[in-house]
């Protein structure tokens, strides 16, 4: 019943081996539905580069138990200004070596050298198979346009 085993073999009852049978199954179902979470910091400031890159740290490897499992991933970048300049910089994340469309994007054109902003996205993803997934956080910008170590990362919860 509901895929537990429970008296076996059916003759002659074994009604402490089938309790075990049932609390060992049960166990084994809990700890599938865990919850996992996982979270990267970038260790040092990084200057963006003109091609999307990884920021090296920013990342996380999580395992999950089964198929279809439910991740909710959150990032930020600290990005500061470092010398006159315009152009856009902004952050990702891919999963398993795919960027993923959500982003956030930084345009510091009329601000001062020095300026500084924190970006930050968040999004759900359904993991296809089961086994570990990494989450990466990536980011593409002008030279001029740093990631600070400060508040750059990535976060992921996934349940199974």
């Amino acid at each position: 019943m509901y895929g537990f085993r429970f008296l076996e073999p059916m003759d002659p009852p074994d009604i402490a081996g089938g309790l075990e049978n049932l609390a060992d199954d049960v166990e084994e179902l809990l700890a599938d539905k865990q919850p996992r979470y996982g979270r990267g910091e970038l260790p040092t400031a990084v200057a963006m580069t003109a091609s999307i890159t990884d920021l090296p740290g920013a990342e996380v490897t999580i395992n999950s138990p089964r198929a279809g499992a439910v991740a909710f991933v959150s990032f930020a970048a600290d990005l500061q200004l470092t010398s006159a300049g315009a152009g856009n910089a902004f952050v990702l994340v891919s999963i398993d070596g795919v960027d993923q469309p959500a982003n956030a994007v930084w345009n510091p054109a009329t601000l001062p050298t020095g300026a500084r902003c924190t970006v930050a996205n968040a999004f759900p993803a359904v993991l296809i198979a089961a086994g570990n997934h990494t989450f990466k956080l990536r980011g593409q910008g002008p030279a001029n346009i740093r990631a600070n170590n400060i508040h750059t990362n990535v976060s992921v919860l996934v349940l199974p």
